[in-house]
């Protein structure tokens, strides 16, 4: 069996795919009561976004670095949506992600 030069390792579909984000508290926080991301979330913030989950706990020391202490993770419909984080609402907890659909 060929593995293909160029890969999507993700959970993904045709129209959809799970990325993870990892936040402040607060931010998390914020964003879990409000259904979508309020203050103290910045637009203007850079955030890295992964398509693995155990890439994502990785890169943020497992959940232990300052700032990066929570992971959400995001259901996009159109990939071309992926940073429009206001669209997104809380619709699942499964083993401690919070699952979003945009």
């Amino acid at each position: 069996m060929s593995v293909p030069a160029r890969q999507i390792r993700a959970c993904y579909t045709a129209d959809i795919i799970t990325v993870y984000q990892a936040y402040s508290p607060q931010i998390a926080a914020a964003a879990v009561v409000a259904g979508r991301f309020v203050a103290p979330f910045k637009r203007d913030r850079m955030t890295w976004i992964k398509p693995s989950f155990l890439w994502m706990m990785y890169r943020c020391g497992w959940a232990t670095k300052p700032g990066q202490e929570h992971v959400l993770a995001g259901v996009r419909f159109f990939l071309s949506d992926l940073l429009d984080e206001h669209r997104c609402r809380p619709v699942a907890a499964l083993d401690g992600r919070l699952v979003w659909v945009g």
